[in-house]
């Protein structure tokens, strides 16, 4: 959509573009203990090599076009490449302390070393990141079909270089620590399958995004402190031969503990949506000795979202239906699906002023009713 007057009521548009090439190689060497013994282990090594060549530009939008590639309109122009290397070396052990009641522990080591390359000047900047996650777990199953657990675990999600010439050039890598209980059953039968958790994490440097009109870049920046708080639950039915329905709710309660924004303390962290409710209901049955029908229905409530830190921008709740039906026979399939059937309007990213640098809010809509057909084969 174009801004009124032009951007900042200079009377013209102004478009973005970004072009990419990523290439990625990942190993993963696992040893584990046979697994019908009171004591089990596993052992492994993992690493992951990451190289990605970025071009970021903001240039003057004449008419709409494709005007990426004439120089003689740009604003904006980021021009790198990224090769990250990642290390990672893990271990677990599970105990039978008695027959029904497991102790788990864990411990993993990651380490992440980042190169960056500015194109345009030849400038290289260079950092690592590492952690050590312990994880602790304890599992009581009175019998088949029925599981209670207690967890505390840690996680890590690595730092590292935002675009250059940007604000935020490098962002601190995110650490939290997870506490859960929960549960996993099966009733009638295994007819029903019945799960529920809650958990509560605290989060050090939360990782969000935000777009910089200044540089035409998306930013990573993080705030000091987040607490994170909620439920799950989920059931799974076989109403009948071929007949499957689901239901699951889930609820989260983020709070802005610290941040370099006092204002923001006490907030909800960006991105938050306190609930969202998902429902399913499938058949498929056969047509024929050879052929098989099948059709679902899918539903999803999404509550309320905080879209900043702040939390002045909200968006409110909306539901999407979807639909999926079609015939299977042999290693074929056709289909016809619809998704968002009753063509709900909401955004699936959203910034406002205060945080692009624009003087209007820009956002992304999401997907609009859309339909089509499908054909599957199975080789």
């Amino acid at each position: 959509m174009d801004s009124p007057g032009g951007i900042f009521g200079l009377g013209f548009q102004a478009g973005q573009g970004q072009n990419a090439k990523l290439e990625t190689f990942s190993q993963e060497l696992r040893l584990v203990s046979a697994s019908d013994q009171d004591f089990r282990w596993l052992v492994g090594l993992y690493y992951l090599n990451t190289d990605r060549a970025l071009v970021t530009r903001g240039f003057i939008d004449i008419d709409g076009s494709d005007q990426f590639d004439n120089t003689a309109l740009l604003i904006a122009n980021n021009n790198e490449t990224n090769d990250n290397n990642a290390y990672a070396a893990f271990a677990q052990v599970d105990y039978d302390l008695t027959p029904t009641l497991t102790l788990t522990g864990g411990i993993r080591y990651d380490e992440d070393k980042r190169e960056q390359t500015n194109v345009v000047t030849g400038a290289v900047r260079k950092t690592s990141f590492d952690r050590v996650q312990p994880k602790v777990t304890l599992t009581w199953k009175p019998e088949d079909g029925r599981l209670v657990y207690a967890t505390y675990s840690t996680g890590f999600r690595s730092g590292g270089f935002n675009a250059p010439n940007v604000t935020v050039p490098v962002f601190d890598a995110e650490t939290l620590d997870n506490f859960e209980v929960g549960f996993k059953t099966q009733w009638f039968d295994r007819k029903l399958t019945l799960n529920g958790a809650a958990y509560l994490t605290n989060v050090k440097n939360y990782q969000y995004f935000y777009v910089d009109a200044a540089t035409a870049s998306q930013i990573i920046d993080t705030i000091d402190k987040v607490q994170i708080k909620g439920f799950e639950i989920e059931a799974m039915a076989k109403l009948a031969p071929g007949l499957d329905a689901s239901f699951g709710v889930g609820t989260t309660d983020s709070e802005i503990k610290r941040s370099l924004f006092p204002s923001d303390v006490g907030n909800h962290s960006p991105r938050t949506v306190p609930l969202s409710i998902n429902s399913s209901i499938q058949y498929r049955g056969d047509l024929s000795e050879t052929v098989a029908g099948f059709v679902r229905i899918e539903h999803q409530h999404i509550g309320k979202k905080y879209w900043d830190a702040d939390n002045a921008s909200v968006q409110n709740p909306y539901d999407l239906l979807n639909a999926r039906m079609g015939v299977e026979f042999g290693n074929y399939g056709l289909y016809a699906f619809a998704r968002n059937i009753f063509n709900e309007k909401y955004y699936s990213e959203f910034f406002q002023p205060k945080y692009s640098g624009l003087d209007v809010a820009i956002g992304y809509r999401g997907t609009p009713r859309t339909y089509g057909v499908e054909a599957k084969v199975k080789f």
